[in-house]
């Protein structure tokens, strides 16, 4: 006859969850978390400070009902990534499929539909290129865009969606990991350099804009 797992079995579950725990692997997981939440003792402070006005990047706030409209921005993105790269979304997810469990542990905590390989492969591909998109773009203006093209077109550097999706990019819960960048921009070797310069040059730029706060 099984016993009930009632309040006096509580070590039971301790146990359970016990099995799965390694302590050699500890240092690497705390050194590799760099994307976090935020105490909600400090949110409380200001609750629409570290939420994102208009895109989300990462597992924290996709899915949120405001943030909904730009994921149609992100797809169309994601084919002039594609096809200006000359890459394939297979060779895409091929880059980041490798190091999938390295990219997972850079967060704090992953809701349970984001432990679904997949799913969060297809938000780091999409997300990730959309990014990379939107930070090259602010130096020359893309020509395969329109010229009109509300994030990528002639004058949108200085629009208002450009300056509120530049501030969502800062925010410290709404971030993707280098490693994501990293991948997507080299079709092989790649040199840190290059985001750090793509960083850089964004920032010049946008500092002579004025920002919304």
């Amino acid at each position: 006859m099984d016993v009930p797992r009632d309040a006096g079995n509580w070590t039971i579950d301790i146990e359970d969850s016990m099995k799965d725990m390694d302590p050699s692997k500890e240092p690497d997981r705390w050194q590799r978390m760099s994307i976090f939440k935020v105490p909600p003792y400090i949110r409380s402070l200001n609750i629409d400070a570290y939420k994102p006005r208009v895109v989300s990047f990462g597992p924290f706030h996709h899915g949120k009902e405001h943030l909904k409209p730009m994921e149609a921005h992100k797809r169309r993105a994601l084919f002039h990534f594609l096809k200006r790269s000359n890459c394939t979304l297979k060779d895409c997810c091929d880059k980041l499929e490798t190091v999938m469990l390295q990219l997972m542990e850079h967060y704090e905590h992953l809701d349970e539909e984001w432990q679904d390989k997949d799913r969060f492969l297809e938000l780091m591909v999409v997300d990730g290129c959309f990014l990379l998109e939107f930070l090259s773009n602010n130096k020359k203006n893309f020509r395969d865009y329109d010229y009109s093209d509300p994030i990528f077109g002639h004058h949108s550097f200085k629009s208002i969606l450009s300056q509120n999706i530049r501030r969502d990019m800062f925010l410290i819960e709404n971030q993707l990991p280098l490693i994501v960048l990293q991948r997507l921009l080299a079709p092989s070797a790649y040199k840190d350099a290059q985001v750090v310069t793509l960083y850089f040059n964004f920032n010049i730029n946008y500092s002579k804009v004025k920002v919304l706060t």
